[in-house]
């Protein structure tokens, strides 16, 4: 695209200033190695000390490989420098908070978002307590946001290239989709899913296409999904295949089906007014459940809870099954339990769902910051109306962005239609959000679940 206008001073000076806080955090915070911050941690040992392959491989299948390589690449850092790698992990979670910033304004630029509102959009980003957690802390999410924002830009290029470009160019954009979501795939697994909803789209304009007689778009389309298939599937299924020689599992991780078992499981037991009080209270988050109805009464619907009712039933299965049999019974055995309570399951469903929206906090933990900082999060009035405020605009940014695609449904999949940037900036915003929640809803959420997207709802806000 051609250069219309220059960064202003004042994006500049909120670009600035996000570094400059940014920096000093890094330096000032300190890590806290608990709960699966211990697993990324032990696996990237495991990579450092043993190499990838066979190494990585032979316990498995691990958890998604991106992550753990960048803490094993932390490690390296240290043994060379001499640098804690905890501090190399934060120095790494500087640059991917500015690679995203950098995206987000692009993003803004794409949807001819008013400079001043954008200075604000780029600000709370910077400021975000949940983004700033997911940077210091020894967790994956951290790592997706660059590639959740590129999934939206490469799918705004690739539709304009269908629409006015050479094949070349849609070849090119498609391999550079297909790239895009096997990295979020090794990243978070549960993307394997999302790519292939998000082929329907695709697959959907290039029938209208055919239909309408406008072979142009249909050929283009055609191209399209092939590239963005081949590019995926190849490398997925060689990382798969690796998996399935080392530990008999052609998968990506090993988390997917006990946690859906955990959750049907959960969802199949009888609902009393306590449970569906306590399970609407949860929305908000556990503190608030907690403040309301105690510790023993919300219990019930925490991760806790979930994880003892699937470790416990894998457990069990691991035993009685080969390994190559394990995610195939566990989600035989959720099935059963979905038609068991069909209603329960799709109440929590819609509740987990919901809880998504409630991606801002000061309490996710995991991170120990300056006592400045940690007294501000731990005011009661300040993390409260923070949640609440973000969580709204959250919500009601959402439900704005469903009635203007609603609107264009009818021109959506018309061949003739001139898409414009801010048309499918929306759209695509829409479309992984929906996606993501949809999924996660499947299982069970918790806030830190929804950092993923939480820079497309912080630009849907904008």
């Amino acid at each position: 695209m051609k250069k219309t206008s220059t960064t202003s001073p004042l994006i500049k000076g909120v670009f600035l200033c996000s570094w400059i806080y940014w920096i000093y955090l890094s330096l000032t915070t300190q890590m806290s190695l608990a709960q699966d911050a211990l697993c990324y941690l032990g696996l990237g040992k495991q990579i450092y000390s043993q190499g990838f392959i066979p190494g990585y491989f032979i316990e498995g299948p691990n958890r998604e490989p991106i992550y753990p390589l960048l803490v094993a690449l932390s490690m390296h850092i240290e043994h060379v420098t001499g640098i804690v790698f905890t501090k190399v992990m934060a120095g790494f979670g500087v640059i991917l908070l500015g690679l995203t910033q950098m995206l987000i304004f692009i993003l803004l630029k794409r949807l001819n978002i008013r400079e001043k509102v954008s200075a604000v959009t780029l600000t709370y980003f910077a400021l975000s307590p949940a983004i700033l957690n997911a940077a210091f802390s020894l967790y994956s999410e951290i790592s997706t946001f660059p590639l959740i924002l590129g999934l939206v830009l490469t799918n705004i290029a690739l539709v304009m290239n269908i629409q006015t470009r050479s094949p070349r160019a849609v070849l090119l954009t498609g391999l550079g989709l297909g790239l895009n979501f096997f990295a979020l795939t090794m990243i978070k697994g549960i993307f394997e899913f999302i790519f292939i909803l998000f082929m329907a789209f695709y697959v959907l304009w290039m029938i209208v296409g055919l239909c309408l007689k406008h072979k142009s778009i249909a050929a283009k389309c055609l191209i399209a999904i092939l590239a963005c298939c081949g590019a995926y599937q190849l490398p997925l299924i060689a990382y798969k295949s690796i998996n399935l020689k080392y530990n008999h599992s052609f998968a990506v991780t090993n988390r997917g089906s006990w946690a859906l078992y955990a959750s049907c499981a959960r969802r199949a037991e009888p609902l009393n007014s306590e449970r569906i009080l306590t399970a609407l209270a949860y929305v908000p988050g556990k503190g608030f459940c907690e403040r309301i109805f105690g510790q023993a009464k919300c219990y019930f619907w925490g991760i806790e809870s979930l994880d003892r009712i699937g470790l416990s039933k894998a457990s069990v299965i691991a035993k009685e099954y080969p390994k190559e049999m394990f995610d195939k019974k566990m989600t035989a055995l959720s099935l059963v339990k979905v038609r068991e309570a069909p209603a329960g399951f799709l109440f929590g469903m819609s509740l987990d769902g919901l809880k998504m929206f409630f991606w801002e906090s000061t309490k996710i933990g995991f991170v120990s910051y300056p006592p400045w900082l940690t007294h501000l999060y731990d005011t009661q009035l300040f993390k409260d109306g923070l949640r609440t405020v973000i969580s709204l605009l959250s919500l009601a940014a959402f439900i704005a962005l469903v009635i203007f695609c609603l609107q264009l449904i009818p021109s959506l999949f018309n061949p003739s239609t001139r898409f414009t940037p801010p048309l499918v900036s929306r759209f695509f915003i829409l479309l992984i959000i929906v996606y993501f929640v949809g999924f996660y809803a499947l299982f069970d959420t918790i806030p830190r679940f929804a950092l993923p997207i939480a820079p497309l709802f912080i630009v849907a806000i904008g």
